[in-house]
């Protein structure tokens, strides 16, 4: 016969006993031992990765969240939480951040200004628009900057359009622009191009213009425009 003193502190160590043999039961069923998930939301991806394998705990980016303010490689939310416990072995998922893919320039050169400004909305982009004096019908998109297919950081475009009557045209700032597209840009119209500089491709960049941009020309008549690459 146990003495009661035996029995109360049997039955006061029994919790421990269950929870020590749930936790071996666990081990030898799952391996590895439980430790604390640390917290990972707002690190970066390559100091994540080292917080986890110091714990043994594998990773698994199971989403992304596109987002132009932030870094790509964020970890925005975490499963487990923070502080919670997983077992050895076992994966944390993760959701990271990365940037939206670049708008490119949609090509609206041909189009009436019906099609041009319905397929600028569609893009949220924002366009100036200029006339010149061309053989065209009236309101034809002759050119654009940037050229289609360029990358836009702002969604911001210049059109040109034709028009019936001889208005005078804005020059746009060209520095930094490829000599290719200005070329491309003031083919349609009367006016000439005196270039200066090493000129190997058409992706050589503008460094200087002459007239300044924000200079009024008239496509009517003959006219120059020096640049410098």
């Amino acid at each position: 016969m146990l003495k009661k003193g035996y029995v109360v502190a049997l039955i006061g160590a029994l919790p421990f006993i269950f929870s020590l043999f749930g936790y071996w039961s666990a081990h030898l069923l799952l391996g590895g031992d439980v430790v604390v998930m640390p917290a990972l939301v707002g690190l970066p991806l390559y100091q994540a990765v080292p917080e986890l394998c110091e714990r043994e705990i594998n990773i698994r980016v199971v989403g992304f969240k596109e987002d132009a303010d932030l870094e790509s490689g964020l970890v925005v939310s975490q499963s487990p939480f923070s502080g919670q416990q997983i077992r050895q072995g076992q994966a944390a998922h993760v959701v990271v951040t990365r940037k939206p893919p670049k708008l490119l320039a949609p090509r609206v050169v041909g189009l009436l200004p019906e099609s041009a400004q319905s397929l600028l909305n569609k893009n949220s982009i924002v366009a100036k628009m200029y006339e010149l004096n061309a053989k065209q019908p009236r309101g034809v998109c002759l050119a654009q900057l940037p050229e289609s297919g360029t990358a836009l950081e702002k969604k911001r475009m210049v059109v040109y359009r034709a028009s019936s009557q001889d208005k005078p045209m804005l020059l746009p700032n060209l520095v930094g622009r490829p000599i290719g597209e200005v070329r491309d840009l003031f083919a349609p119209y009367n006016i000439a191009l005196k270039v200066t500089g090493m000129q190997k491709t058409r992706n050589c960049r503008v460094k200087e213009q002459r007239p300044l941009a924000g200079s009024f020309l008239y496509t009517s008549k003959p006219f120059t425009v020096h640049i410098q690459v």
